[in-house]
């Protein structure tokens, strides 16, 4: 049970990490666009 909550927070973590990013660059492409 510990060994799937684990790997969850992991995977948590993990997409809530990309999604930031992919957030910031297309904040980053909306700037120079202008």
């Amino acid at each position: 049970m510990s060994e799937f909550k684990r790997k969850a927070h992991t995977y948590h973590g993990f997409h809530h990490r990309s999604f930031a990013v992919l957030e910031i660059f297309i904040l980053w492409k909306r700037i120079t666009a202008d």
